[in-house]
């Protein structure tokens, strides 16, 4: 692409329209540098029937992991929410003991202000999501990233990004996985100091923090008991803002040609001819769906898979053939996309194209896939 890829501080992504840091490929997956009205459908280009990728990942220091985007771990200390990545239940109250915070600015400098929001564990897996706010009153876009991270005194790989254009306001959520919380033997969260540096829209550094500190205190009874109240008196809201949707038309919902154009073995990476349109879904956390925000419009995403079991991904017709290929072939290859790595488990299959990223598995399906049947 024109542009560098974001992998481990400083590096970029340009699509289209404009250029956004690799961030805006894992995280921004549901903010406004991904979405475009103009651009509305991913299309895949001689895409396969299955393609099955090993793991072959190149982790370094600096790579953030995600929000909302990580495979189960395993982690058991914690009971959790369901879904924390998701920005309707960014308040929702944990199991008692789980860690918690009061709403607080931890940055307010020159017309921008971070405010920490809250901090929620993943029900079984451990993985905790803090959920920031930013609010950018400057004259130029922002994008917010994290350094470096301490819990407890203890150094602890993470992911921290949020951004915002001129004059608005953003929600977004941070990870760090319960398996990093396990392997540093981590049970209780204390206390979290983190650093951030934010950058333009040109990407020059335009301010750093010092470590940032947050105090953790924990769920407690009365406040769970206080949160199911609350929750009973907003059901009859929530009903009501669900019939209201009925009468949208769902955009994955309408009818369209079948995926499969002819029957392949699982291993066969020959090529299918024409092109496919797929929609961006959400992402596979653990083996389960979760759909993101359906009332966005979605970027338009292109694949192209050769019949060696190479291939390239990139975004708008602008890019076209500006980033590397696939490395290796068959079912042994890893993609990079300047120097991000996409790897393990990126398969088209029954109209559910799969992309994994370190990890993360990102969602599209074809106009025939039934999103119900997905939750």
């Amino acid at each position: 692409m024109a542009g560098e890829r974001f992998f481990v501080k400083k590096y970029y992504l340009q699509w289209g329209h404009g250029t956004g840091m690799f961030h805006a490929f894992i995280f921004a997956l549901n903010s406004d540098d991904i979405y475009s009205s103009d651009k509305s459908e991913f299309t895949v280009y001689s895409c396969k029937e299955d393609i099955a990728m090993k793991r072959s990942v190149k982790r370094a220091r600096g790579i953030l992991l995600t929000m909302m985007l990580v495979v189960v771990m395993g982690a058991e200390a914690l009971a959790g929410v369901k879904n924390p990545w998701v920005k309707s239940n960014m308040n929702a109250t944990g199991s008692v003991g789980d860690p918690q915070i009061e709403e607080q600015v931890i940055y307010s400098e020159n017309g921008v202000e971070i405010t920490a929001v809250s901090i929620l564990v993943e029900d079984g897996t451990g993985n905790v999501a803090l959920w920031l706010k930013l609010k950018n009153e400057t004259d130029d876009k922002l994008q917010i990233i994290g350094k470096t991270m301490y819990i407890n005194d203890i150094y602890v790989d993470s992911s921290i990004y949020i951004g915002a254009e001129a004059g608005e306001t953003e929600y977004h959520v941070s990870l760090v996985t319960g398996e990093e919380l396990e392997k540093k033997k981590i049970d209780k969260i204390e206390k979290m100091d983190f650093d951030l540096e934010g950058l333009n829209s040109k990407y020059k550094t335009v301010f750093e923090t010092d470590l940032l500190h947050l105090d953790v205190g924990t769920v407690s009874k009365s406040a769970k008991s206080e949160n199911k109240k609350e929750s009973k008196s907003g059901k009859s809201e929530k009903s009501d803002a669900k019939s209201g949707k009925k009468d949208k038309t769902d955009k994955t919902g309408k009818s369209g040609s079948k995926t499969s154009k002819g029957s392949k073995a699982k291993d066969d990476h020959s090529e299918v001819d024409g092109e496919e349109k797929f929609w961006f879904y959400g992402y596979n956390i653990g083996g389960k769906y979760y759909p993101e925000d359906e009332n966005k419009d979605m970027l338009k995403w292109y694949v192209t898979l050769k019949d060696d079991g190479n291939g390239y991904l990139y975004w708008g017709d602008d890019n076209k053939g500006d980033i590397e290929y696939w490395k290796g072939s068959g079912d042994d290859f890893s993609m990079q996309a300047g120097i991000s790595d996409f790897t393990d488990g990126c398969s088209l299959k029954d109209g559910i194209l799969k992309l994994d990223i370190d990890g993360i598995v990102i969602v599209f399906i074809t106009d025939d896939v039934n999103k119900k049947k997905l939750k």
